[in-house]
């Protein structure tokens, strides 16, 4: 599947600022690996949003984290922001 650049940046942007370790502030996140995830194939994963995907992150030192990515929902299409309708669902004449 492709990502348009602005969601790899944002997936990105999450991605790095929930794997930061704050125990350690010298250690900085040098690197991450996008680890895919097999398209659903039972009814039940098709009805379902989840994400099986995970995320490899590399550190300075050398040590690497797997961390498992998951579904959050932002909006529902019932949500309004500044009353225009967030998520909403519209065929091709609108």
């Amino acid at each position: 599947m492709k990502l348009s650049t602005i969601s790899l940046g944002i997936t990105a942007a999450i991605t790095l600022s929930a794997c930061t370790n704050d125990s350690d502030p010298a250690k900085t996140v040098t690197g991450v690996d996008f680890i895919g995830m097999d398209a659903p194939v039972t009814a039940v994963q098709r009805a379902t949003v989840y994400s099986d995907a995970q995320v490899s992150v590399t550190y300075s030192d050398g040590t690497t984290a797997t961390k498992n990515l998951e579904y959050k929902q932002l909006f529902a299409t019932t949500d309004s922001i500044n009353a225009k309708t967030v998520g909403g669902l519209y065929d091709a004449l609108g």
